[in-house]
């Protein structure tokens, strides 16, 4: 059946500079500039650190007091959407 792929085993690996050029430019009229400094930009990049994960942007500076009053909306009876504070007092 079409929709059945076999198995693809993919690796990323250093580009292959002169088949790109030879597809892009030669068969696709690409500029033969634009592909090398693409190919450059990939290069570099794979050189870098790999992306650091989003709680490393933060840091816990205090905890909140059991005492503070969750602060926040919700809808009164009859009343419409008010503080939630407003409601507390």
């Amino acid at each position: 059946m079409w929709w059945i792929v076999p198995h693809v085993e993919l690796k990323w690996g250093e580009p292959d500079e002169d088949g790109l050029i030879q597809f892009m430019c030669n068969e696709k009229q690409f500029s033969e500039d634009r592909i090398r400094n693409g190919c450059k930009k990939i290069v570099k990049s794979r050189q870098g650190s790999t992306q650091g994960r989003l709680d490393s942007f933060f840091t816990v500076t205090g905890s909140l007091s059991s005492k503070r009053k969750a602060v926040g909306w919700q809808r009164a009876a009859g009343q419409g959407w008010q503080n939630r504070a407003e409601l507390v007092e």
